[in-house]
């Protein structure tokens, strides 16, 4: 079952130790309160008091229809609350699941995903990804908290949250050397870099340079050396070394 609920984690002290507690801040498809439709393999990252979520995947079983998306929407961690963003770019990524999603000096950069050929009533078709990357950004005027909320003389509005997507890198040759094109694999930034590792069928690492706009390789494919082939793991960065944790480790043929 796939949810829209929010929840957040609150983590404390006791007796020494750490004990925490989740509690639900916004409620699942309400019709009554304006949130995205229910999804999986999406990114989200933080970008001062909002969280940032887009792209994503949901099937419905009952009525055999999948649902690729390409919207985005921010979240009020002060607030609680979600809107859309109204993105003004024409030319968009493609809607998709599983791609990776960071934050960097204020952007969100998504590196990847899945695809969908035809109507994809056949279920899931792996290796039909993209190796772009596109930057996201979310317009200042609106930014600020305290343009979100408007006073009204027929009661409180939000004002238009906007922002537009730019590809930066389209993974072609012509841009030099990029990694091939996955869908579920793991990103993380350090050092000014986006480092991304495997996904489906995928044992390789690339670093991405922002300042450059250029990839290049830090390992070749390698099944069995290090983490391996693996996908739906988890890397962050901290204290100058990128930790990893989890994964499939069985590849995907088809």
């Amino acid at each position: 079952i796939s949810l829209v609920v929010l929840t957040e984690f609150v983590l404390g002290e006791d007796q020494g130790g750490f004990k925490g507690s989740w509690r639900i801040i916004h409620p699942n498809q309400d019709p009554t309160i304006t949130s995205p439709t229910v999804r999986y393999g999406h990114g989200a990252i933080v970008l001062g008091d909002l969280m940032i979520s887009t792209h994503g995947y949901f099937y419905n079983h009952p009525e055999h229809h999948p649902d690729w998306r390409n919207d985005t929407w921010v979240f009020s961690l002060k607030d609680h609350w979600f809107r859309e963003v109204n993105i003004k770019s024409t030319h968009n990524p493609q809607a998709s699941f599983y791609p990776s999603t960071v934050e960097y000096e204020g952007n969100a950069y998504m590196f990847g995903g899945d695809h969908m050929i035809g109507d994809g009533r056949r279920g899931h078709t792996f290796g039909l990804g993209s190796n772009e990357v596109w930057k996201l950004t979310i317009d200042p005027i609106s930014f600020g908290g305290k343009h979100f909320k408007v006073l009204g003389k027929y009661g409180d509005y939000f004002a238009p949250i906007t922002g537009r997507w730019d590809l930066i890198h389209s993974g072609k040759a012509s841009e030099g050397s990029s990694p091939s094109p996955r869908a579920c694999h793991t990103s993380a930034v350090l050092d000014r870099k986006m480092y991304i590792h495997a996904g489906f069928d995928r044992s390789d690492m690339w670093a991405y340079t922002f300042a450059t706009n250029q990839w290049e390789q830090q390992h070749a494919d390698n099944p069995t050396g290090g983490p391996g082939s693996r996908f739906a793991h988890a890397m962050v960065a901290h204290n100058g070394k990128l930790w990893m944790y989890g994964g499939n480790i069985y590849g995907v043929s088809d």
